[in-house]
């Protein structure tokens, strides 16, 4: 057994997700934050509204500590990427401490869809 099987427990593939992930979240959030990020939403290019319409301005105060101009489902989208922010490096500790590779990764996937089922009710309604 080579040292880089020992080292990721047999979950590479895993584990760069979930790096993958943490790393895409995280900058995103930076950029947002610095306003680095303007993004015209195409809906209102066209003059018509989406539901996700000022996610990046309610994000970008969000991350400033203010969440009074954002609506429930923004609220919601920066829940959802906040708690993944924190669950990708802690489901890949939990593997690196020989935990049971099964019930970890079902337990992570069940997580995350059950996020996922509110952000999809609020986007349809």
């Amino acid at each position: 057994m080579n040292g880089n099987t020992t080292l990721y427990n047999g979950n590479r593939e895993y584990h760069l997700l979930n790096v993958l992930v943490f790393l895409v979240i995280a900058i995103m959030f930076i950029l947002v934050k610095f306003g680095f990020v303007h993004v015209r939403c195409v809906y209102a290019e066209i003059g018509e509204a989406c539901k996700t319409c000022g996610l990046t301005r309610a994000m970008s105060a969000a991350l400033n500590g203010d969440l009074s101009g954002a609506s429930m489902l923004h609220r919601y989208i920066l829940f959802m990427f906040g708690s993944q922010l924190l669950l990708r490096p802690l489901v890949s500790l939990l593997l690196l401490k020989n935990a049971s590779t099964a019930l970890v990764a079902r337990t992570d996937i069940m997580l995350t869809i059950a996020l996922l089922i509110p952000y999809l009710y609020l986007i349809i309604n």
